[in-house]
């Protein structure tokens, strides 16, 4: 378990261990359903129908000795990727504590929250689920050969536009 803060070069550094461990090192492109399969992690889409998960966009839970992400099968392709990547970002930094309770993630803004703890653990979640999708030194190099061309960076790295604009942002590649 992570118990400070992670720089983003930290996540960046960490992310990239584990793309090389698992035979990832040099695409732009991650298959993130079979990474979570290699890091000890099922997962399965799902319908939140319930008034407390309506606005569910994924969660991880430990149950039966195995880690279960959930993701809203509802959302788009896009956002599945990085709702998994996030869950398994979990998995990675937040293992105990996941052990005894599950950590569910809406479609809300950090903001939303209010417990500092949990807004930490979210904000270490996405910086490392960026850096798993869009890994710092592939996306530049990508960024180098078409610019910061948002809806090109997206498609390449299989995530939404946002996603490629907030990582453009973190890594000052945008104007």
């Amino acid at each position: 378990m992570i118990t400070k803060f992670l720089t983003p070069n930290q996540s960046d550094y960490f992310a990239d261990h584990i793309r090389s461990k698992f035979g990832y090192s040099d695409d732009p492109y991650i298959d993130i359903v079979e990474l979570a399969t290699k890091i000890d992690c099922q997962v399965q889409e799902v319908e939140f129908e319930d008034e407390d998960h309506k606005d569910v966009s994924g969660m991880i839970e430990y149950k039966d000795n195995k880690f279960i992400i959930s993701v809203n099968k509802f959302d788009t392709e896009a956002r599945k990727r990085f709702t998994i990547a996030h869950e398994l970002a979990h998995r990675i930094l937040h293992f105990e504590e996941i052990k005894k309770d599950a950590f569910v993630d809406y479609r809300r803004s950090i903001a939303w929250y209010d417990d500092e703890a949990k807004i930490k653990k979210e904000i270490q979640a996405n910086m490392l689920a960026a850096s798993i999708l869009m890994p710092k030194n592939i996306f530049i190099k990508y960024c180098k050969e078409l610019g910061a061309d948002v809806e090109n960076l997206a498609n390449i790295f299989k995530v939404s536009r946002k996603a490629a604009v907030t990582r453009l942002e973190s890594l000052g590649l945008l104007d």
